[in-house]
């Protein structure tokens, strides 16, 4: 199975609550941001330097993939519309919308809409055509857009106040420049040297372990339930362990009900700890009261809690056809809405072995 070889191979377009919207002009300008081959905060920051606003200016729902083409909202505050419909910036595209009553947060997301094509299947791998959309039960896991190749690593170090080795790891970030000529100036000054990264990426870092433990637990979770159930399993390797997927439908309608309403705590300072999740704190190498940064205040995190599984809805696949770019191999299409947060690549991580 390979994703994402074309571009145009996996499309991801918002579902955006409408309330946002106002029927009054304001100050507040909603635009269809669509960009291809870049992550969300760096398309944001780049449409910032070329209108000349601060960053803060501009507010998104969710953050998209950066290989893929995705369309997403975006509320730029006042800037002139003018200016922005003659912004010519590489891969990425504005159209305004309409005005906005606020900026937007996660709130107003609804959730995405998936056009994905399958590449390189054998024939006995392909999935059986569907002319009507279904739903399924999926694990909630996040997936690898989450921790990229370094992103753990940096949460682990700001986690364990070894800033040193947050900002040498970060240094070799091209948007990092900052932080460089701050330490140029104050030697060793590892703190005030993060403090140049915006608290938005820094948070993002430390969210990655978050997500990171959240997995493992998850997949605990799964494994017993296949165990006492005698459901088989199926394992697939990923860049922080191992996710463990169920291989067959739950047995009762209530066994449904029960994993789409069941929670897996996003550990934080603030949890009262089950003895899982100390014995997964204690296989990573970290204590809950490393979630406090005494150093960096704003970045010490509480915990909450993940659905565990999640709905796909409006799922169709398509027949599978003859692979234009793999000689003897298949292609097919598959297209799914999701809510916001879970994870298009986790849902064909199920449905394909």
């Amino acid at each position: 199975m390979i994703l994402k070889k074309e571009k145009e191979d996996f499309l991801v377009e918002e579902i955006l609550d409408e309330e946002i919207i106002s029927k009054e002009p304001s100050n507040y300008h909603l635009y269809n941001l669509k960009k291809t081959n870049y992550t969300t905060e760096r398309a944001i920051q780049h449409i910032a330097k070329a209108l000349h606003i601060p960053r803060k200016f501009i507010s998104y729902a969710g953050a998209k993939d950066k290989n893929a083409i995705t369309k997403q909202h975006i509320v730029i505050k006042g800037a002139n519309k003018e200016k922005i419909s003659k912004l010519k910036l590489k891969d990425l595209e504005l159209n305004f919308i309409s005005y906005a009553k606020k900026h937007l947060q996660l709130g107003n997301l609804k959730g995405n809409k998936f056009h994905i094509v399958i590449r390189n299947l054998k024939e006995d791998e392909t999935l059986k055509e569907t002319k009507n959309p279904q739903s399924l039960i999926v694990p909630n896991y996040f997936d690898e857009q989450r921790f990229s190749t370094k992103n753990v690593d940096i949460g682990l170090a700001i986690l364990k106040k070894e800033f040193s080795k947050a900002v040498d790891i970060l240094s070799e970030d091209k948007d990092s420049s900052s932080m460089n000529e701050w330490l140029e100036k104050h030697e060793n000054d590892f703190v005030g040297a993060l403090q140049k990264m915006p608290k938005k990426i820094l948070l993002f870092f430390i969210h990655s372990v978050q997500s990171k433990l959240f997995n493992d637990l998850l997949s605990e979770e799964i494994k017993l339930y296949c165990e006492k159930t005698n459901n088989k399993i199926k394992i697939i390797n990923y860049s922080q362990g191992k996710l463990i997927f169920p291989t067959q439908k739950f047995h009762e309608e209530n066994e449904e009900k029960y994993f789409l309403e069941k929670e897996i705590s996003l550990i934080g300072f603030n949890n009262d700890l089950t003895e899982n999740e100390k014995l997964i704190l204690k296989k990573n190498n970290i204590e809950q009261n490393d979630f406090i940064n005494k150093q960096l205040p704003s970045l010490s995190i509480e915990g909450g809690n993940r659905k565990a599984f999640f709905l796909v809805t409006e799922c169709v696949i398509e027949k599978a056809e003859d692979d234009d770019l793999f000689e003897d191999k298949k292609k097919q299409l598959v297209s799914f809405t999701l809510n916001k947060g879970s994870y298009a690549t986790i849902v064909l991580k199920q449905l394909y072995d």
